[in-house]
């Protein structure tokens, strides 16, 4: 895999100087530029590196000059652009978004398994076999506290979310969970899916 990554210094901030004269022409017009560097990956900001440096160029006589005052009193008034942060910034709101999807797909799961409905489909998950094999169960008929489910003919042995072409409910053999059962078989983890 091809990564493109490094580092880059880039001007984050331009200053006027008019109070500090330069040493070659003697005229007080001076610019003063203030520099970063940033780590990026894929050219995209990840984070600051380093410390901020300057450099100033006087107007007049288009001289770069040293002043080191004049130059730690500029890095220390810029601060750093919130851009440097980019790639760090995407990756925490793509990881909240995940988290945020995560919990409001588990709490859809837990009100479904709270109020069964005819016809919904339960993908679960047996974890008595290494690795964990998964297979469906569809409500038929509820029945007060008691749901009557048919099982999936095929057990898949990876994660799944749809039935294969080849898969059905086995008519003929009919399970009884009562709602608490489904319950604690959510709590469990082996309720993965619900679909309605």
């Amino acid at each position: 895999m091809l990564v493109i990554y490094g580092q880059r210094n880039v001007r984050i901030k331009t200053f006027t100087e008019n109070h500090q004269s330069c040493p070659l022409c003697k005229v007080p017009d001076l610019e003063v530029f203030v520099f970063r560097q940033y780590f990026h990956v894929f050219l995209i900001p990840v984070f600051p590196v380093g410390v901020k440096s300057s450099r100033i160029k006087c107007n007049e006589c288009g001289e770069y000059i040293r002043i080191d005052s004049v130059g730690w009193q500029y890095e220390k008034m810029s601060k750093t652009p919130l851009y440097f942060y980019s790639l760090t910034i995407i990756l925490s709101a793509f990881i909240l978004f995940m988290v945020f999807m995560n919990l409001r797909t588990q709490k859809e799961k837990a009100e479904m398994v709270n109020t069964p409905v005819v016809g919904d489909v339960y993908v679960m998950r047996n974890d008595e076999n290494n690795p964990a094999s998964y297979y469906f169960l569809k409500l038929t008929r509820i029945n007060n506290d008691t749901l009557i489910v048919q099982h999936s003919y095929l057990e898949y042995n990876g994660f799944v979310t749809e039935m294969s072409g080849e898969d059905y409910f086995v008519k003929d053999d009919e399970w009884m969970l009562t709602k608490k059962v489904l319950k604690e078989m959510l709590k469990r983890g082996e309720v993965n899916a619900v679909k309605r």
